[in-house]
């Protein structure tokens, strides 16, 4: 029986519109799915990295903020300030001490970890660690390496190590040696005391205190400290600085609570802001860091130097030089042996072979932005200072400092492990520095080991052949 024709005035509803609704969801749904395979693709040429969902997912939740500074954020090193003397303290004796922040509570002291005013115990091995941001990262990366590779050398051995740091994000000579006077000074007694420094010494002056006219030998950015009244072009960009901030907390907040934390693409897509806003916030520290100077004022001394900044270099390997002479005094009247490692940096030519992300991440000359003043001063320093630095080492051991130039100790490494445009390494570099330090440490005191029953002894009573000091003379050189 034939289909009656509908009633006059209406109309048979047509099927169409719901197919084409079908069509387009099938579509998207096809899209999304190719783009959720592709998403390590993406990766790959965004970051020049494999793509690794564990990875991503640990970054995104990850509570860590910011390297200081101009410093890029990586979960692996991350360092929770905003500006360069956020979350910073004044302190009498070193210059500045850290604030605790959520998620990563300093000690009674400003210092991260364990406090560091360590008493002697029968069987435990008291080690502090000196040093800037590279050695703090180190502490918060491999602790557990150095401590393993401690222990495993003879004179170590069936020891409980407790490691504490008196390191922080651009500390450099004096202030390690301060900081550790000021913790002998109340009562710490220390068995090993490690310095991994250097690369702080001859750049952070230079691209810091020396263009605002302060002395190159004060603490980092002390015109900052010291200026009271920030000027209005500070304010502004410390303003947009941590508004750059909040945005990336609240991407971190939604991306890593929803959903879209499962999805691969979701990942690349975060990371991708994220890095964007970064590099945003690099270029804004860096005029920052002019305007927070203010009216350009004379703090301290000041030297004048050629244009080729020869002095300079060489009073900045001369004054390290005698930190580092003063520490191991002071091992010889604290009974603890001192051991100071010159850090590697990827801008000493011929210190290793840098992969394509290395290229693109941690060399001014491969990154894809537009690296800022400071950095381009990173790597001219690096190059021109470090031939003053290896050689002052060179005379610190002629002097029985048991100084380990670690310049080298990635020439042949091929993998990635430079993290960003300073100085800085990924996770399995600090597990390879850590490593190598824990076993020049534990070699060299096999060598000479100490007498039994030295917990029970008072401070200062070992002689300066146990420290490691060939005479009781030294051959000055400044």
């Amino acid at each position: 029986m034939p289909d009656r024709p509908p009633p006059n005035g209406v109309r048979r509803r047509s099927s169409r519109p719901l197919w084409l609704v079908s069509v387009v969801l099938v579509q998207l749904t096809i899209l999304v799915v190719l783009l959720e395979v592709g998403a390590p693709l993406l990766h790959q040429y965004l970051f020049d990295k494999p793509f690794s969902r564990d990875a991503l997912f640990a970054d995104l939740t990850a509570g860590a903020g910011p390297t200081t500074g101009t410093l890029r954020r990586d979960a692996e090193t991350a360092d929770p300030t905003a500006l360069p003397t956020a979350q910073q303290l004044l302190h009498p004796y070193v210059g500045y001490v850290r604030e605790s922040v959520e998620g990563e509570p300093t000690n009674v002291f400003g210092y991260l970890g364990r406090q560091p005013v360590l008493k002697r115990r029968r069987g435990h091995l008291n080690v502090v660690l000196l040093g800037g941001s590279v050695a703090l990262h180190m502490y918060r990366n491999a602790a557990d390496v150095l401590k393993r590779a401690l222990v495993r050398g003879e004179a170590f051995s069936g020891k409980q190590i407790d490691l504490a740091t008196l390191a922080l994000p651009g500390y450099k000579q004096p202030q390690q040696l301060l900081a550790l006077t000021y913790m002998l000074y109340l009562g710490a007694q220390y068995d090993v005391v490690i310095n991994l420094d250097g690369f702080n010494e001859v750049a952070l002056p230079f691209g810091e205190n020396l263009p605002a006219g302060t002395y190159h030998h004060h603490p980092r950015l002390w015109h900052t400290y010291a200026n009271a009244q920030p000027t209005p072009e500070a304010t502004v960009l410390a303003a947009q600085i941590i508004e750059l901030r909040g945005h990336q907390a609240e991407l971190r907040e939604r991306f890593g609570t929803s959903w879209l934390r499962w999805s691969r693409l979701a990942l690349v897509v975060w990371k991708a802001l994220d890095r964007n806003a970064e590099m945003r916030i690099r270029e804004l520290d860096a005029v920052y860091r002019v305007a927070a100077a203010g009216d350009p004022r004379p703090l301290g001394p000041q030297p004048t130097y050629g244009e080729d900044y020869g002095p300079y270099f060489e009073e900045a390997a001369r004054s390290w030089m005698r930190a580092s002479r003063a520490i191991r005094g002071l091992g010889r009247s604290h009974d603890f042996r001192y051991f100071h490692f010159l850090q590697p940096n990827q801008y000493v030519p011929g210190s290793k072979p840098l992969s394509p992300r290395e290229m693109r991440i941690a060399h001014v000359d491969g990154y894809p932005g537009a690296p800022s003043p400071f950095d381009h001063a990173f790597k001219w320093t690096a190059e021109t200072g470090y031939p003053y630095l290896r050689a002052g080492g060179r005379h610190l051991r002629e002097q029985g400092v048991n100084f380990v130039d670690l310049t080298m100790i990635f020439e042949t490494v091929r993998r990635s492990l430079y993290n960003d445009l300073c100085c800085h390494l990924n996770a399995e570099g600090y597990r390879r520095l850590a490593r190598r330090i824990g076993r020049e440490i534990a070699k060299h005191s096999a060598a000479r080991p100490k007498p039994a029953g030295r917990e029970s002894r008072p401070t200062g009573t070992r002689s300066s052949r146990e420290n490691g000091s060939s005479s009781g003379t030294e051959r000055r050189t400044d």
